[in-house]
């Protein structure tokens, strides 16, 4: 018998990648990017104007004026308004893309504006207020966000805003629960009064939903032959098999024999722990890893992911 401690560094030692596939960005949430996200362009694309107000070349402010002509009034996203005389600005707007003839733009709070036109109220200004300079933030080809974190709603907006319409994530394991025993009975059935209904599966399917895995769910009768078929086909056919009950020292109880039988390594059997004791985790030669967990309903359902668990106190 092994501690909690042992039984888990064995578990994190057979971690491994499952390969990556290639979603669209709004459905990667809480996935596992596998490749840098990078700009397909500067951050800002332009110089972004970032007050509402007027945008001036400074040098005319420098020299004394002081009132201007507007010009016309530009919005985010219109093309830019360009000035050709040294009393002209552009009125404009928050996110507009800054007019190449102008340097500087000054918020409406500072101005006075009557009959078409914009004096200044205030006796200084600084070269390039108000501006958010084109690549400030990245450039083109830079990363904004590194592989192998978990894609959270901020990162979801970036992808967006440097048009990563697909993200390339790390594959899930296939995932299958399997619950065993005759005395077990589905949810929707009424059992007699010798039999229990199937929690167990549904509590690690949970569990596992809390991860974005989405396990199928399998049961098999204390069948031995039917018992050993049909955990061949998950060791084809899944990456990872959860296994509840079947795994003490009860008459019934065929599953180490039959995992063994189907060249699946046992790497410990029995943890101390309770509830969970009889713990049995192990390698198929195909590559599988295949965790089997006692029968009894109040097993804690994380104990397939993570044995570390609040529920479970060493002994």
């Amino acid at each position: 018998m092994i501690s909690v401690q042992e039984a888990e560094a064995i578990i994190q030692a057979q971690v491994r990648d499952f390969g990556t596939e290639q979603l669209p960005f709004e459905k990667t949430l809480g996935r596992v990017l596998a490749e840098d996200l990078r700009t397909d362009r500067d951050l800002p694309p332009f110089n972004r104007v970032a007050m509402d107000g007027i945008a001036i070349r400074y040098e005319d402010f420098a020299t004394g004026t002081r009132t201007f002509r507007i010009k016309g009034t530009q919005a985010a996203g219109d093309s830019p308004i360009e000035i050709s005389s040294p009393d002209e600005c552009v009125e404009i707007m928050t996110g507009a893309a800054l007019p190449l003839s102008v340097d500087t733009v000054i918020r409406y709070e500072d101005l006075e504006m009557q009959d078409g036109q914009a004096t200044v109220k205030v006796d200084a200004l600084q070269q390039g207020q108000s501006i958010h300079t084109q690549g400030k933030d990245r450039k083109q080809g830079e990363v904004v966000a590194t592989a192998n974190q978990t894609v959270n709603v901020a990162l979801v907006g970036m992808a967006a805003a440097v048009g990563a319409t697909q993200l390339t994530v790390k594959k899930l394991p296939r995932t299958v629960v399997i619950s065993t025993g005759d005395e077990l009975v589905d949810v929707n059935q009424n059992p007699s009064p010798y039999q229990i209904r199937r929690s167990n599966s549904y509590m690690v399917k949970a569990a596992l939903e809390k991860y974005g895995l989405q396990a199928d769910l399998l049961h098999i009768a204390d069948d031995q032959s039917q018992l050993k078929a049909r955990l061949q086909d998950c060791l084809e056919r899944y990456d990872v098999l959860i296994l509840s009950g079947g795994i003490s020292m009860g008459k019934f109880d065929y599953v180490p024999q039959v995992l063994e039988e189907l060249a699946v390594e046992k790497l410990f059997h029995k943890v101390q722990q309770r509830p969970g004791k009889p713990f049995w985790f192990g390698v198929h030669a195909g590559g599988a890893v295949v965790f089997a967990l006692p029968g009894n309903p109040v097993l804690p359902s994380c104990a397939c992911i993570a044995i570390l668990c609040p529920g479970c106190r060493l002994v």
